[in-house]
């Protein structure tokens, strides 16, 4: 991803306030984020103790209080960054288009009319994923794992190390499945430009094809790319669809560790049921 911002950087550039407020929003979000499980250890053990209605009314409220102001940052941040991407996007299609003007005919015979579609559309949408949502998740991910992993190993490195065992795991699984979802958006997209062009060529020599009656041959060969088309969509859905479960798979074999070790570090009284559930909240 680091590679391909590095062409955007003049886009990237001109809405670097909007990204840099959209960090602190993220900092904020995480800051918040690891609040409410220190709030639940708190409760929980207290109710281990002893037991006053107003006490947990108190906690309630400041669960309350916590979640509304990380709901409230999360979308300040998402409204920054993602309003930033859809500018940004706007001068793309903008520039974009200003180039294809300045282009001589020989660029248009080499190129199809296929190809400059789907870069103008398809190809123009992904790069907004990337500077928005992608910039967002990725920046959030990566402050979501350096605000929680402390606090994990503040409860118990224990538990942490078995929290992160499957890691190498995901890593692999991610590193295989990207690939593999990226070829298939590569086949995808280079398919759309097929059906594009024979779209195009089809509606702007029309006359020509009833003069040779050749309207069965163009509807055949227009629902084969189609087809095509639907065949390398559904591939890479394939591939998607597993994904996701693999990676829910491993977590889950995580978190199953962890409350079996967790179960017997409480027994033990190593930990305390609270912390206990603070960190399946951390690890979550």
């Amino acid at each position: 991803m680091l590679n391909s911002l590095k062409y955007l950087r003049p886009y990237l550039a001109r809405y670097k306030w909007k990204y840099l407020a959209g960090g602190v929003f993220v900092l904020l979000t995480n800051a918040f984020r690891i609040t409410n499980p220190r709030i639940v250890q708190q409760a929980i053990d207290y109710l281990q103790k002893d037991f006053h209605l107003s006490q947990l009314a108190i906690y309630a409220a400041l669960m309350v209080l916590v979640s509304l102001l990380e709901g409230t940052f999360l979308f300040l941040m998402r409204k920054s960054m993602i309003v930033a991407s859809r500018e940004i996007e706007n001068d793309l299609r903008n520039d974009f288009f200003a180039k294809l003007t300045s282009m001589p005919p020989s660029y248009f015979q080499s190129m199809s009319t296929g190809d400059i579609m789907s870069r103008a559309t398809n190809d123009l949408t992904a790069v907004r994923s990337l500077v928005g949502p992608g910039i967002a998740y990725s920046t959030n991910t990566i402050f979501a794992f350096l605000f929680v992993i402390p606090m994990m190993i503040y409860i118990s490195p224990r538990l942490t190390l078995y929290a992160l065992a499957p890691f190498p795991v995901i890593a692999v699984l991610v590193n295989r499945f990207g690939k593999a979802i990226y070829r298939r958006f590569e086949k995808i997209q280079y398919q759309f430009s097929e059906l594009s062009t024979r779209a195009q060529e089809n509606l702007s020599g029309s006359t020509m094809i009833k003069w040779f009656a050749r309207e069965e041959y163009e509807i055949e060969q227009f629902r084969h790319a189609n087809e095509e088309f639907m065949r390398r969509s559904i591939s890479h859905a394939k591939v998607q669809a597993a994904f996701h479960p693999s990676l829910m798979l491993t977590i889950g074999i995580s978190i199953a560790l962890v409350i079996l070790i967790g179960g017997q570090l409480i027994i033990a009284g190593t930990i305390t049921l609270g912390e206990f559930t603070a960190f399946l909240l951390y690890a979550s």
